[in-house]
């Protein structure tokens, strides 16, 4: 269940620096809330690591992340993308004080560039195409294209805004047989209508 592959794929759309300060704005507007302390059933804004958990490989470094974007440009400018692709698996945010899972489908989702480059010099034209794959392109983009990826690691710090639901918790049901107060819970972070989600790593959130 965990392992799931979440994509989420898109082309033709510049969604760079607008959707970064989107997300940035939306995350503002809303404050903390400590896991133990999260409520269900209303949205919650979460700030925690990344946990160690199960990881995806992103599509050009091949670094084992939680979610990666990337997108292929004709120019330097990251306004447009003439390809875009993103995808994820669910992972698990501690805070200090509880975890909670995030299930990251349907959220807008804002990362740090971790890696760029270039057609020619950084990518052979067999990996560029396998990109234009990975993107939902099929046709040969002309000129020079530069790439970008991003990626969410284990240990990354980053915030998560959504809508927050309470289920057993699996990983401590076991240890907890027997004693009062019911069974552990944990929260599952993810989309809702009328909710908005968002998913970003800019460190000044954190200001």
């Amino acid at each position: 269940m965990i392992r799931h592959l979440l994509p989420r794929s898109t082309y033709g759309v510049g969604a760079g620096r607008p959707r970064h300060a989107a997300v940035r704005r939306g995350l503002r507007s809303a404050a903390v809330t400590r896991l133990v302390d999260a409520a269900e059933g209303v949205p919650v804004h979460v700030a925690g690591v990344v946990a160690p958990g199960p990881t995806t490989p992103s599509p050009v470094s091949g670094r084992p992340c939680v979610y990666w974007q990337l997108s292929l440009h004709a120019g330097w400018s990251w306004w447009f993308a003439s390809a875009r692709a993103e995808a994820g698996v669910v992972f698990r945010v501690d805070d200090g004080t509880a975890h909670a899972l995030v299930e990251p489908r349907l959220a807008q989702v804002a990362l740090a560039v971790d890696r760029l480059g270039r057609s020619g010099r950084d990518l052979s034209e067999t990996e560029l195409r396998a990109l234009l794959v990975r993107c939902g392109r099929t046709e040969t983009l002309p000129g020079r294209i530069w790439f970008r990826e991003a990626v969410l690691v284990p240990g990354d710090r980053v915030h998560v805004l959504g809508a927050g639901v309470r289920e057993p918790d699996e990983e401590r049901v076991a240890a907890a047989d027997g004693l009062r107060g019911g069974a552990p819970t944990r929260l599952r972070v993810r989309g809702a209508a009328g909710v908005p989600f968002l998913i970003g790593d800019d460190p000044r959130l954190d200001r």
